[in-house]
């Protein structure tokens, strides 16, 4: 059996009794961390202690060890990329999602300087960003400034209720495409074009990261500012705000 797969560490070969769970990555052995597999390994090691607090509460073991864990993960010694995506994507749209709950009606022109959105415009695009998961899997490219055509755009939205209207109809096809799409997909280069000029060319999974969900959390920390300069409360995220003391 290759020592360097995770079938190897799944199997009774992998001295468990040698191996404790703690809440960093010294618990993993060199050969599970060696393994092609290594972004379900970082999402493991990520989501551990909710994984083993949740174990724990099921089993009657005294003594809990990393196989339980990884089985509950990997189904037959492996993770499809998109069910390894898929948790953090609900986490992030759940969290964008309160976000978007707290923008006032009557705010939607102010803006904080004459270059910036105004409040409107930005909660608009934060809603609308989902959208691109869905385009990023079903095409091999999108040019967002096509030669002789209008550049794709999306019309603002007028009122809170229309914001999360629209993201959750985004959210739900994007989860959907994600969800239907294999490793082969995902794998496959997908290309940003403005002009008919690369702007980058990426794996599907990698700009799914980064051009959807990386750039979602980075207007969502910008509308966050904003709340806080209008005296709106801001919701915590990934830990405690200033207004809520709890997650």
């Amino acid at each position: 059996m290759n020592p360097n797969s995770v079938a190897y560490a799944l199997s009774n070969e992998w001295p468990l009794t040698e191996c404790e769970w703690r809440s960093d990555t010294s618990s993993l052995p060199p050969l599970l961390l060696a393994t092609t597999h290594r972004s379900a390994v970082e999402f493991l090691v990520r989501f551990q202690r909710k994984l083993v607090e949740q174990a724990l509460a099921q089993t009657e073991a005294p003594n809990f060890r990393l196989k339980a864990v990884l089985r509950t993960i990997f189904e037959g010694g492996t993770m499809s990329l998109n069910q390894a995506l898929l948790p953090e994507f609900d986490h992030e749209m759940a969290n964008t999602r309160k976000t978007l709950e707290r923008v006032p009606d009557d705010k939607f022109d102010w803006k904080p300087h004459q270059k910036s959105f105004s409040m409107g415009a930005l909660a608009t695009h934060l809603a609308t960003l989902p959208s691109w998961a869905a385009i990023t899997i079903e095409k091999d490219s999108i040019d967002i400034a096509p030669v002789g055509q209008e550049p794709p755009k999306s019309e603002p939205c007028k009122s809170r209720e229309e914001l999360l209207s629209r993201f959750d109809g985004h959210v739900a096809a994007a989860r959907a495409a994600l969800a239907g799409s294999s490793d082969e997909v995902l794998l496959k280069t997908w290309t940003l074009l403005s002009g008919g000029k690369t702007i980058f060319e990426l794996p599907r999974i990698a700009a799914l990261r980064s051009f959807v969900m990386n750039h979602n959390v980075h207007h969502r920390a910008q509308l966050g500012v904003y709340l806080r300069l209008n005296d709106v409360p801001v919701p915590s995220i990934y830990g405690p705000s200033a207004d809520e003391g709890s997650f």
